[in-house]
This record gives structure tokens, C-alpha cells and sequence, in this order.
């Protein structure tokens, strides 16, 4: 409704009027998407040209894997995070090309796709489940805050992650891929750091996306199974942990949303051995003896 220009000069207006009465209050915009970097490059060139920019603290970001329509053939696109994570890049060069390294991203909106009305190709299935997870690891590694879109009524949005009609409210199937990400990639304790990892493997993300942190009590993986083939997967690690727990969503976890199966590893010293099923997520948690965090905090990859 606005040009960028209008938009930025209301943005001044409301952020110098925020901050005036709390001048800790930080300033959040233009809530643009990966098409419209001339948005977002537009903004910030107009607050520079304002002299505003010290009113930016956050750029808030909207990543949608497609538009499904009865119009078209798309269906959910499982290299879309990728894609998603060279948005990122983009809007960090962006940001440190002005001297604004300091302004973080918040992916305030993030989803599979939005599909037009009639449509239902790819909703509530496996396809949606793992964009889920991967665009969530993607989000961890190189993001600094992301919210996924929730709607609570799965009979008319596709993006629910709750059934609020239910009684009482039970998660849908977009619910598990979401809590495993989250659970894999984040600690116990909210207010404890979880360091992302650097991950090194032999096959492309367009087959197997890895995505790993360091926690207090030992690291996090997530692994994504894009191919319609199960995966012999070895992962190298840091050192020997004393145990390793890991959870799947595949097809059949997603359709019955059931929530995460467990699945079966075997440790071998500084190695664990897994098959990870085709078309699923799979997250492992590794836990180590307290004392092995110093040496595990200067690891830098696996």
C-alpha cells in the first residue's frame, strides 16, 4: 500500500516516537521476502539517506517455499532451504556493505508454501514435513531469530501446526518435524548458549542436509533424507560420547502423527553408525561427560 519511501519515512516516525518513550525498544522492518530485495535494499538505503539507520535494529523476513495453485505444477520444493539460507546471505551482505553487521535477521514468517484456494497437491504430507525441518536447521545455522507460521485450523490451512477444534487441541502432523528440529537443535535450558557447528559430508543437500550444535551436555544433529532411498550414514565425531539417542519422522510417523519412532544406532568410539530411512528426519542427540565440553567447545565441525 505504500512505496518504500513512504514506508521507510512512517518507520522513522514511529521508532523515533517509540523510542521516546522507551529507549530500549528496538525497531523491527520492512518485512520483505527472498523476491524483493530491492525492498529491503530500498529501505535501508532510505534510512541511510535520513540519517536513520541507528533506528534499525532487526530486519524481519518472510520465507515461503512457493505458490501451489491449480494454475500451475508446483508442489513443495524440497531444495527450497537452500535457496532460504542464500536469501540470508544475501541480506547479511546487504546489511554489513552500510556498516550495519550489528542489525540481525528475525524470519517472522516461515512456511512450506501458500497455496491458492482448491489446491491441496502436497499439504499435510511428508514433502511439508521435511521443508519444515530443514528450513529450521537452516534458520539455527544462519538466521538469528525464526518463527514458523501456524495457523489452528488444519481443516482450512494447511500450515496448522495445532488442531485447535480438537478437544482438547492436539498437534497435526506439521506439529513432529517442527518439535524434532527444535528439540535436536536447542538445549534443555533457554538461557544457556548452543554453539552452531560447521558440518562436513560426502553427499550433495539436494540428497542430505546436515545441521549440528553444541550444547551444554554434548551436541545435536539433524539430518534431513531428501531421496526416495534409505541412507547408510556414518558421522564422525569430536570425541566418544557416553550415549546417543535418536528420533525419525518418515512418512509413516508424519501421516499417523504419531510424533517422533526411535531408531537404532551403533557407537563406535568417535563414530556412530545409523540408516537413516528415505524421506525423513532424523534427529540424534549425543551426550558427553561434563568435563569433555572444554575440548568439545574448540571443535569446529565433524
Amino acid at each position: 500500500m505504500l512505496s518504500v519511501n513512504d514506508y521507510a519515512d512512517r518507520f522513522v516516525l514511529l521508532m523515533r516516537a517509540v523510542k521516546a518513550v522507551d529507549p530500549a525498544a528496538q525497531g523491527l522492518g520492512p518485512v520483505g521476502s527472498g523476491e524483493e530485495m530491492s525492498w529491503i535494499n530500498g529501505f535501508l538505503d532510505r534510512l541511510a539517506l535520513l540519517g536513520a539507520t541507528d533506528l534499525l535494529d532487526w530486519i524481519s523476513f518472510h520465507r515461503y517455499g512457493g505458490w501451489i495453485s491449480n494454475s500451475n505444477q508446483n508442489g513443495v520444493d524440497l531444495d527450497d532451504p537452500q535457496d532460504y539460507r542464500g536469501n540470508l546471505e544475501t541480506i547479511r551482505a546487504a546489511l554489513a556493505s552500510r556498516g550495519l553487521g550489528r542489525v540481525k535477521i528475525a524470519v517472522t514468517e516461515l512456511n512450506a508454501a501458500i497455496w491458492d484456494t482448491g489446491c491441496t497437491r502436497d499439504q499435510f504430507t511428508i514433502k511439508q514435513g521435511l521443508w519444515l525441518a530443514d528450513s529450521l536447521g537452516v534458520s539455527v545455522a544462519a538466521a538469528d531469530a525464526a518463527n514458523v507460521w501456524i495457523h489452528l485450523h488444519p481443516g482450512t490451512d494447511p500450515h496448522a501446526l495445532i488442531d485447535s477444534e480438537a478437544s482438547p487441541p492436539r498437534p497435526t502432523r506439521n506439529y513432529w518435524p517442527v518439535a524434532l528440529a527444535a528439540q535436536t537443535l536447542s538445549g534443555a535450558d533457554p538461557a544457556a548458549a548452543v554453539d552452531v557447528l560447521s558440518v562436513t559430508k560426502d553427499l550433495g543437500d539436494q540428497v542430505l542436509t546436515a545441521y549440528a550444535v553444541r550444547k551444554p551436555d554434548g551436541l545435536g544433529l539433524l539430518l534431513v533424507n531428501k531421496s526416495a532411498e534409505a541412507l547408510e550414514v556414518a558421522v564422525d565425531l569430536p570425541g566418544a560420547p557416553q550415549s546417543v539417542t535418536a528420533r525419525r519422522i518418515g512418512a509413516g510417523e508424519y501421516t499417523a502423527s504419531s510424533g517422533p519412532a526411535a531408531l537404532s544406532v551403533s557407537l563406535e568410539s568417535r563414530r556412530a553408525r545409523l540408516t537413516v530411512p528415505a524421506m525423513a528426519a532424523v534427529g540424534l542427540e549425543f551426550r558427553y561427560p561434563t568435563a569433555f565440553t572444554y575440548f568439545f567447545a574448540a571443535s569446529a565441525g565433524l
